[in-house]
């Protein structure tokens, strides 16, 4: 038994005329009825009662006829589901986040790719560690990963997304807090809590020497790796970092963010994902991602 059975009876049963239903199908009349005929053996039991020239529905063609429209229309979803998917249209895509992009990406990200393409799912990994992202990114966790620059790594691409700033974060009871900005060569008293955009960064080192600041020497001993936990720290009064500029966003009122004078070293963030990955849906969010910000 195929499809195209349950595409010829329904027309039949619909049409109660074989003429009727050959024309409508783009067929012979003699090979339709043939096809009800064969339809009819398969089953085992009559689907239709003939006579004088009329047809009609047995209980057992109703029957048929009610779950020959379901199984079509089911088919038919089931179908367009895995067209969509094919088109990237449908799916899931696993993003990997980290806090910059929780801030400056997603929010911007998802409302256009929800719009765009409204069926497609997002799962989403979020990790303040670079290390962790670039490993569930390798190993095929995530499809695509928000990590900062440079990065190399002959299994991956990545394309440029934003660059920012570092701001300087301090205690909100500090009276250097009411200033504008901040140099660093003001904060020398102030132990310095390093964390990883800053380890990431040449400039942020080279600012901190310049100004006879040794990260090494003058860092908390305190290694969280989690911002939230640093802000606080800093709140309670232990020291001062910096920070990219997303910081400004999530900050609690126990800190302060302030700009960095007389000049501040900036960090980039870029998307990164594997080269062997030619899923539609990742082409099509690397798409919207360079409308949203390059265009």
């Amino acid at each position: 038994m195929e499809l195209r059975h349950f595409r010829y009876f329904i027309a039949v049963a619909e049409e109660l005329n074989l003429s009727r239903a050959a024309e409508r199908l783009g067929t012979s009349q003699p090979s339709l009825g043939q096809q009800m005929r064969d339809l009819e053996g398969e089953v085992g039991v009559s689907l239709f009662e003939r006579s004088k020239g009329k047809m009609e529905l047995t209980l057992a063609g109703q029957f048929l006829l009610r779950q020959a429209r379901l199984l079509l229309s089911s088919l038919e979803s089931d179908l367009q589901a895995v067209r969509a998917i094919g088109r990237g249209e449908s799916g899931s895509i696993v993003i990997g986040s980290s806090p910059s992009s929780d801030v400056k990406v997603l929010p911007k990200l998802l409302p256009a790719v929800r719009t765009e393409f409204p069926d497609l799912e997002f799962v989403l990994c979020s990790r303040s560690r670079r290390d962790e992202l670039l490993a569930a990114l390798l190993c095929r966790e995530v499809d695509i990963a928000f990590l900062r620059a440079p990065l190399e790594h002959p299994e991956l691409a990545t394309t440029f997304i934003l660059r920012e700033k570092f701001m300087v974060v301090l205690p909100a009871s500090d009276p250097r807090a009411r200033q504008e900005s901040v140099a660093l060569k003001d904060l020398r008293d102030l132990p310095f809590l390093s964390n990883p955009p800053s380890r990431l960064c040449p400039d942020v080192e080279k600012a901190l020497a310049a100004e006879g600041i040794d990260p090494i020497a003058h860092h908390l001993n305190w290694d969280t790796r989690n911002i939230m936990v640093d802000l606080n720290v800093i709140g309670s009064g232990m020291g001062f970092t910096l920070v990219p500029d997303y910081v400004t966003q999530i900050a609690p009122p126990t800190v302060a963010v302030r700009p960095l004078a007389p000049y501040a070293p900036t960090i980039d963030l870029a998307v990164a994902y594997r080269k062997d990955n030619h899923a539609p849906a990742l082409g099509f969010v690397l798409s919207i991602l360079r409308q949203i910000f390059h265009d």
